[in-house]
């Protein structure tokens, strides 16, 4: 919190700090800390990604999805929120069993393959055994976007805030 009232305006911080709190199992404060980073900054692509990883976290894909879109719009070429779209699609297409849904993430990810993403060409490897067992498992929730092609700021969130206080 200290970090981020010394730079209330730094995305970065902000969205670390977000990271954090979701990292360490406080879903609801993380979940504050995103919604208002978005508020904050209505065109910013980053603040809506952080959001979308939570809630798919938090079981609700279908919330994550429309972050994920609403991102896009505004910028339709981010590799992390394609990425977070189509595994936001896989869960949801699983738990709700719909092939039409899962051939559109798996078209998603096949896009950011051809595209020379590597979290996506393993993603894909392990996409049909994942999605069948996330039709019954509801703990399975496919791999996370790691690739630091999109935003190398994202390969380790927690580096920029880790003298920061959470308490």
């Amino acid at each position: 919190r200290e970090a981020v009232a010394h730079f209330p305006n730094n995305t970065v911080c902000r969205n670390g700090f977000g990271e954090t709190l979701r990292e360490i199992g406080r879903l609801d404060d993380a979940r504050e800390v995103f919604e208002q980073t978005r508020r904050d900054f209505p065109d910013n692509t980053v603040c809506r990604t952080g959001l979308g990883d939570l809630l798919i976290d938090m079981d609700d894909e279908q919330a994550a999805a429309e972050v994920y879109r609403e991102a896009l719009t505004l910028d339709a070429c981010d590799r992390y929120a394609r990425g977070g779209l189509a595994r936001a699609l896989s869960v949801l297409s699983a738990r709700r069993q719909d092939t039409a849904l899962r051939d559109e993430a798996k078209g998603m990810l096949q896009d950011l393959a051809d595209e020379g993403n590597h979290d996506a060409r393993a993603r894909l490897r392990d996409f049909d055994d994942q999605w069948q067992r996330a039709t019954t498992d509801r703990s399975v929730k496919f791999r996370r976007e790691t690739d630091g092609q999109s935003q190398p700021a994202r390969q380790q969130p927690g580096r920029a805030i880790s003298d920061m206080s959470i308490a």
